[in-house]
Order: C-alpha cells, then structure tokens, then sequence
C-alpha cells in the first residue's frame, strides 16, 4: 500500500488530496462535509472497509469559507464540481480504474449529485 498526499492548485486556490494506492481496478472517492474530517467515524470505518476490500481510496480535502457558503445553492455546486473534478481528473489521468464509488457527506454530496 502507498500513501500520496498531493497539492493541486484550482484557479489559485491549494486544494489537497490523499491518494491510498492499493493497486486496485477500484478506486473510492470521498468527500467530507463542512467541518468533518477523515479521521472521524463515518469516513474512518468507509476507509478501512474500502481498504479491507483492496480499493483505492482518495480523500479530497476541500474546504469552504463563508466566502463561498454565502452563495446561492447552484453558485456553490458550480465550485465544488470544479475542485471535485479537477482532482478527479488528475487522479484518473494516472491510473486505469475500472469501477469507480463516491462517498461523501453534506456538502460532500453535491458533486455526486451531477
């Protein structure tokens, strides 16, 4: 197993991301919500069950101010899809992944929505 953690930068904004490489075909995509991080019990125990079944993981860390959650709705579905999908991009770019599964929580479920 290899741990990446990598920096991308999205319209001059630092977004960072975890890459857990497993050699997996399977690749999971999670995305926290507003203040809740990896290490706590919902993404925690996905983690591990995810890992346990031989599946990369990548932890997005996206996180949003009130510079941003004062927007309308579709103004911050439009940033987050943006972020979401640059580091999906990236990540696939990389890797030949057969299947593909997203996790997420609260606003973490906005780009699985699209």
């Amino acid at each position: 197993m290899k741990v990446i953690q990598r920096t991308t930068f999205i319209n001059e904004k630092e977004v960072q991301y975890t890459h857990i490489e497993t050699g997996s075909p399977v690749v999971c995509f999670m995305f926290s919500g507003a203040g809740y991080t990896y290490e706590k019990p919902l993404f925690y125990y996905s983690t591990m069950t995810m890992l346990q079944n031989q599946y990369d993981v990548v932890h997005i860390h996206c996180s949003y101010g009130q510079d941003v959650i004062k927007f309308p709705l579709e103004g911050i579905t439009k940033i987050i899809v943006n972020d979401v999908n640059h580091i999906i991009t990236e990540v696939c770019k990389n890797h030949r992944y057969q299947e593909t599964v997203f996790l997420g929580k609260t606003l973490g479920t906005i780009p699985m929505d699209l």
